[in-house]
């Protein structure tokens, strides 16, 4: 190779790992978040988007009162506007996400409809699940509210914080009040193992392959299934995951994942928001050849 040396350099800050690459210090950083880039893009910076196997996310303890119905959960998914979240908070960088399943792995089917921006419907559905739009609070603090329900975000996590303020605002708009509950990362990670929580933000592992949603969102009994914290529980779900964690037929594991797709539409567990991107930014003169579908480094 022409390059015999590579020096890997970690730094304690974004600001300071940025200001190094622009002073020429550095040839590439290897992970920017998408609301940087615009900071240290010029004619000395090249900047490639990669997307990432992570997705946004506030997922639901399904366990918790109203929570509990697939109706409540769905009708969530619909109030929110993700066309315009992924425009103000994620600069484009990204695209909206409606299920568990990468969109890139290779049985994905991309014919199952996701959940439409259909305020109207949304409140309809919470009209079916019992949960009405009162004409009054019963705590003269509170604007009146179909249903509360409190959001876990970890201290410090700003593109999270703002991902939350927008999804709070969107439900707003067909009366349902989501209020945080801001806490250090550390304490966030006890509550999520302890089940201490209604629902929280984060950026969640769900690719390249159905592995994954399996492990977060399975609720079988089989080696490696248990560590969903969320206590999300669907047949539809586990009967789909069963084929695709014992299947080696392409058609049966097509299938298999259409069906996981449909069913998590049917009875969401989390609130998907969308999946997100990073880029690399590299240092003009270092030329790092590009393959389409690869991963630049």
């Amino acid at each position: 190779p022409s390059i015999s040396r590579v020096v890997l350099h970690a730094f304690p800050t974004l600001r300071t790992t940025w200001a190094t690459l622009l002073r020429g210090e550095l040839d590439v950083v290897y992970d920017v978040p998408a609301d940087a880039v615009e900071f240290i893009r010029n004619d000395d910076v090249r900047v490639v988007s990669v997307p990432r196997w992570y997705q946004y996310l506030i997922a639901f303890n399904a366990q918790h009162g109203p929570l509990r119905s697939p109706l409540v959960r769905r009708a969530l998914n619909m109030a929110v506007d993700r066309e315009s979240l992924l425009a103000t908070v994620l600069n484009g960088r990204g695209s909206p996400s409606t299920g568990p399943v990468w969109p890139r792995y290779w049985a994905y089917d991309e014919t199952v409809p996701g959940f439409p921006f259909d305020p109207q419907e949304a409140g309809e559905l919470l009209d079916a699940a019992g949960f009405p739009l009162p004409e009054r609070s019963d705590d003269p603090e509170l604007p009146p509210a179909r249903l509360r329900f409190t959001c876990l975000i970890p201290e410090n996590f700003s593109v999270w914080e703002r991902l939350a303020l927008v999804v709070q605002r969107d439900l707003f708009a067909i009366g349902v009040d989501m209020q945080f509950k801001v806490v250090p990362f550390s304490e966030f990670n006890e509550l999520i193992g302890q089940r201490k929580f209604e629902a929280l933000i984060i950026d969640l592992i769900s690719g390249p392959t159905a592995e994954r949603p399996y492990l977060f969102w399975g609720a079988g009994r089989a080696a490696g299934a248990p560590r969903n914290p969320f206590g999300y529980k669907n047949a539809d779900v586990e009967r789909a995951f069963e084929v695709l964690r014992t299947s080696t037929n392409d058609t049966a594991v097509r299938s298999a994942t259409h069906r996981l797709q449909r069913a998590m539409i049917e009875g969401p567990p989390a609130l998907f928001l969308a999946w997100n991107e990073r880029a690399r930014a590299i240092r003009s003169g270092i030329v790092i050849p590009q393959t389409e579908g690869r991963e630049l480094m």
